[in-house]
């Protein structure tokens, strides 16, 4: 049997981090923000194992998880799509659409706006992410820092972090 799932498509994960910065008002996040933000947009019904901002459960109750999009090991899924989101930035990185020097300091910055336009005008993008969670993630994901992101969904160990502005 052949399936077919967005995380696991390289381009896809391309046009989904493209998207994503291309919503943020400094075109740029941090890597593990991105990822962790790649992976609810894949997977909203796993809002429900995330600790909710104050005014955003409203959200968890547009996506519920049912036997058909349950996820029976999130963080290992996590860890398995990190290598296709990895490959997906180098892509973005070999076309000049992201920036090499930032992306060293594990900051991902959209930098050819041009390209990026193009390729999110085109007819395979148009319904890549959900209004509602594209919503969420403009109205709480993108104001809390990294360190909070990390503590609220546990899918990166947060504990240990060297610098954390709480």
């Amino acid at each position: 049997m052949l399936t077919y799932h967005q995380g696991f498509d390289i381009y896809h994960t391309a046009f989904r981090t493209l998207r994503v910065l291309n919503e943020a008002e400094t075109k740029s996040l941090e890597k593990d923000k991105l990822r962790i933000i790649d992976f609810i947009i894949l997977f909203p019904n796993d809002l429900e194992n995330m600790k909710m901002p104050v005014g955003s459960t409203s959200y968890r109750n547009l996506y519920k998880d049912n036997r058909y999009n349950s996820i029976p090991n999130r963080k290992r899924l996590f860890i398995q799509l990190g290598k296709y989101f990895e490959t997906s930035l180098q892509c973005l990185l070999t076309f000049g659409i992201l920036d090499l020097e930032s992306y060293k300091n594990s900051l991902i910055k959209l930098v050819n706006f041009e390209v990026a336009k193009k390729v999110l005008e085109t007819s395979l993008n148009t319904s890549t992410i959900d209004v509602n969670i594209m919503a969420f993630i403009k109205g709480y994901l993108f104001e809390m820092n990294l360190h909070e992101l990390k503590k609220r969904t546990e899918l990166i160990e947060y504990r240990y972090d060297l610098f954390t502005s709480q």
